[in-house]
């Protein structure tokens, strides 16, 4: 892989930015759900 014409702190760079990427689409994911779980909870109560 360190063959390709890329140093290694961009591959570590690269890692990290993919992390908080994933991290924040889960964030986002997780959130829409709660929000529509909490409004059929209230709508059944």
């Amino acid at each position: 892989m360190f063959t390709l014409p890329i140093s290694k702190s961009d591959y570590v760079k690269e890692k990290y930015l993919f992390s908080l990427i994933i991290t924040g689409i889960g964030f986002v994911f997780v959130t829409i759900l709660g929000c529509f779980r909490k409004s059929a909870l209230w709508k059944h109560l």
